[in-house]
């Protein structure tokens, strides 16, 4: 792969026998005038299969990309294209635009299109996917168009566009921070139900008025999609409450081809009877092998995720586990309360779990650490503990037993700000990168 990192290095290298490009033009300053030379250098580019072009944080209008994407569809052989046009200045007609000249590229497969940060409201989207849906060879696309202007219009809109693309099977949107609302929350999956090929599906709809009637109606459309399997569906900030979460949870339920689930619901209003449900609903997903939920800055007490993490022990074939719930108050004996769970998971090989600002002392760490000590199984562990009161003591004992963990080969830690003298500091951080059994230890 030839990669590029300035206009002088892109007008001075020979890429007529290049087939796989990388030119990286992010916050460069680049205006409307220097996509010509850009789009003159690719020109020359007969032999493409592969290229990645990042010119985000500039100042290029809808105009200047059309330019540049035309010149795109004279190469026969681009087949994965990654176009990275965020936080510049396109508008509706150029979004449209640009799908116009895509469309035109007769061999493509993957796209990823970045153009968050635009001005992009409902119209520009319609026409934009309404041109992709034509790209017939299309087995992947990502779309992300965050921080524009899109609306309930756009959404319900586009997603009958989506079912026509027959061979999809991956589907990324990147939503957040937009203006959406309303029924095209469930009309959006409802319509993706249709995409028979559809296995990969991977929706961020982070900071938009969603609640939780629109939670329920929007999974209770994903478990129409009978072919998924990998799932990543992140709601933060979303309004979400206990009603939500138990209606969202016992949806996706439903979806039992699931072996993969990525569920953010943090920044939202769950207690402790909405964190019981997601575990007594999900521990269901009999395919389940990776789950990775986030319920940081929630409501939820230490009561509330310790029922969590009995629920989820249940699931059978879980052999990798994320959990996030930061911002909990947990007492000493919670701390290894829930470690002593989490050891009796009959699969797991890989932990990740997320306790800062959890308010955790010295006996809670040690305690923890007791129970961590037997996780012998593990292959891979990352603990998160910023911002606690584990002390010296707490600390040692944490490391004494990470070091114990003979199978463990990936390891990340962070321990910061949590009342440790620097001797304590160098000491904990000193003897786990001793350890040379480990392919990567990466410690904060």
């Amino acid at each position: 792969m030839i990669t590029i990192r300035s206009l002088n290095e892109l007008t001075s290298t020979d890429l007529v026998n290049s087939n796989n490009l990388s030119v990286n033009l992010n916050n460069m300053k680049i205006g409307n005038q220097q996509i010509t030379v850009i789009a003159d250098s690719l020109k020359q580019c007969q032999n493409l299969n592969s290229l990645t072009i990042d010119l985000s944080l500039n100042q290029i209008n809808g105009s200047a990309a059309i330019d540049l994407v035309s010149v795109l569809k004279e190469n026969s052989n681009l087949t994965n294209l990654r176009l990275c046009l965020g936080q510049n200045q396109v508008c509706d007609q150029g979004a449209s635009l640009i799908g116009q000249h895509i469309k035109e590229y007769p061999n493509l497969t993957n796209l990823i299109l970045g153009l968050n940060n635009n001005k992009i409201g409902d119209q520009g989207t319609y026409h934009l996917i309404s041109n992709l849906k034509q790209c017939e060879r299309l087995s992947a696309l990502e779309l992300h168009l965050q921080y524009n202007q899109l609306g309930d219009q756009a959404v319900s809109s586009m997603m009958p566009q989506f079912k026509q693309c027959q061979n999809l099977e991956k589907l990324k949107l990147v939503l957040n921070n937009n203006q959406i609302k309303d029924f095209s929350v469930n009309y959006l999956v409802n319509q993706l139900s249709q995409s028979d090929k559809l296995k990969d599906l991977q929706i961020f709809l982070d900071s938009n008025w969603i609640g939780d009637q629109l939670a329920y109606k929007f999974v209770e459309g994903i478990k129409m999609c009978q072919n998924i399997t990998h799932l990543i569906l992140t709601l933060t900030y979303c309004k979400i409450g206990n009603d939500g979460a138990k209606q969202l949870a016992s949806q996706l339920k439903l979806c039992q081809n699931l072996c993969n689930l990525i569920l953010n619901l943090e920044y939202n209003y769950i207690k402790n009877e909405g964190a019981q449900c997601l575990g007594m609903e999900l521990k269901q997903l009999k395919s389940l092998t990776h789950f990775k939920l986030g319920i940081s800055s929630n409501e939820v007490e230490q009561e509330g995720a310790i029922q969590l993490i009995t629920e989820l022990r249940q699931c059978q074939s879980l052999s990798s586990l994320d959990l996030y719930i930061s911002h909990v108050k947990i007492n000493d004996n919670s701390a290894g309360a829930i470690a002593q769970i989490l050891r009796q998971y009959p699969q797991l090989n890989s932990l990740t779990l997320g306790l800062a600002y959890c308010s955790i002392k010295q006996e809670g760490a040690l305690a923890f650490a007791a129970e961590l000590a037997q996780f012998q199984q593990l292959t891979a562990l990352k603990l998160g503990f910023l911002c606690n009161r584990i002390g010296d003591l707490g600390a040692a004992a944490i490391s004494n037993s990470i070091r114990s963990l003979v199978r463990l080969k990936i390891l990340e830690v962070n321990f910061g700000n949590n009342l440790m003298s620097l001797s304590a500091n160098l000491s904990f951080y000193r003897k786990l990168y001793k350890l040379k059994r480990l392919i990567l230890v990466q410690v904060n």
